[in-house]
């Protein structure tokens, strides 16, 4: 859990994380529609456009109010219920906690990862790009 952890945070120090969740597993809170999902992805970050102001990461798990459909949600995540974490470039994958009806078994008895993105996702609302700063410098010729 605490690879969980420290990848996490350290995706968070530069970017949003992306959580790839079981919300069937055992101590998730998410909104009703959400429960039963086998793959929910959940985005966080510092810099969000509905500020996240309770994110607490501890070693249960995060806990955090997420904005679904325009309303808040007090949501809990255990460590053992996320099965990825993603900052959209780079990603970390726990096929121990992913849920086994979302590995697709291969003649031999190989797996494979789960998908980088689920067919069914739902995620906080995302902060609108920002144009790139223009530089300071001029060529002078």
């Amino acid at each position: 859990m605490e690879t969980k952890k420290n990848i996490f945070l350290g995706f968070m120090r530069t970017s949003s994380a992306y959580l790839q969740i079981d919300a069937r597993a055992e101590g998730v809170q998410l909104p009703d529609y959400l429960m039963g999902e086998r793959s929910v992805v959940l985005q966080l970050g510092y810099n969000m456009s509905v500020p996240i102001l309770d994110l607490v990461v501890d070693d249960a798990g995060i806990r955090a109010t997420l904005s679904f459909r325009r309303q808040p949600f007090a949501c809990v995540v255990p460590w053992r219920a996320i099965y990825g974490i993603s900052d959209g470039k780079e990603r970390a994958v726990f096929p121990e906690d992913a849920p086994p009806d979302l590995l697709d078994e291969r003649p031999g008895g190989e797996t494979r990862t789960p998908p980088a993105v689920p067919t069914t996702t739902t995620t906080t609302p995302t902060t609108p790009s920002k144009k790139p700063r223009p530089s300071h410098l001029k060529l002078v010729k």
